[in-house]
């Protein structure tokens, strides 16, 4: 295991916080998009292990359900991500790790980033590599039965609060299933066609296994890359690395060492 020295942590603002563990201007950066639940400590764990690979880490803490049950809200938020990494990251190079809900927010940056392709066109060159992990794909009524089966283990709450979103969801359509449809049509033609490394779980009630290899092939066939793609066997959502971190840990370097990022910072400092 790599030693790595106690990180310069900046805290931008309520949304983002940067770890900085190097002073070098084309250090690679990690965007990390974590899930609704996650703490410092398990955020901690990722970039521990980004910064054994040479990484900076960006966390963006865009996890309030208001961005999810009204996502007009999350525009702010988005600008705010999608600004910094324009104007603030220099020539580093770019990865995106982004978790469950995370994936949802980032599905709201590559909307940005398809209204304001202008805006972002020598940002996209900069996006290296995309790791995918227990990403909620899949119809709208998989996704609540999903978010209801994380929510409670009791079948008759469960199937209340079920029917409770759909209500909502029916309701608020033009501002949230319409959204919704849209942004996930935005997620499956990414427009940063890199390669990806998918994470997920056989046991995750909210990742569906069939979901995610329908993803994969579509991804091989859009843009000719070749995905990554790990299934751990029981583990629940967003807790591969917690229960399986020696296998997570050499799986995402691998990976990782694909995207040949010395060679890049390395020209960047010529």
């Amino acid at each position: 295991m790599k030693s790595i020295v106690e990180p310069t942590i900046v805290t931008i603002s309520p949304v983002l916080r940067l770890h900085k563990y190097k002073e070098d201007a084309n250090t690679p950066l990690v965007l990390l998009m974590p899930w609704a639940t996650a703490t410092e400590r398990a955020l901690d764990r990722f970039r521990t292990l980004y910064a054994q690979q040479g990484f900076n880490v960006l966390t963006a803490y865009a996890l309030h359900p208001k961005f999810f049950l009204w996502p007009p809200t999350s525009a702010p938020v988005v600008a705010e991500i999608s600004n910094y990494l324009i104007t603030k990251t220099d020539a580093s190079p770019i990865v995106v790790h982004a978790l469950s809900i995370g994936a949802y927010v980032y599905s709201l940056l590559l909307a940005r980033v398809i209204e304001h392709d202008q805006e972002f066109k020598e940002l996209q060159p900069r996006i290296y590599g995309q790791v995918f992990d227990s990403m909620v794909l899949g119809t709208r009524k998989e996704q609540r039965t999903s978010l209801s089966d994380v929510i409670t283990k009791s079948w008759i709450l469960q199937k209340l609060m079920s029917n409770t979103f759909s209500l909502y969801f029916f309701l608020t359509h033009s501002y949230t299933l319409s959204q919704y449809e849209r942004l996930h049509d935005i997620f499956w033609n990414n427009p940063f066609k890199t390669s990806v490394y998918c994470i997920y779980s056989s046991q995750d009630p909210m990742c569906k296994t069939e979901s995610m290899e329908e993803f994969i092939d579509l991804w091989k066939v859009r843009t000719g890359n070749l995905p990554h793609f790990k299934q751990f066997d029981g583990s629940h959502h967003a807790e591969c690395l917690r229960n399986f971190p020696e296998e997570y840990e050499d799986c995402l370097v691998k990976y990782l060492n694909t995207l040949n990022l010395d060679k890049v910072t390395s020209m960047s400092n010529l």
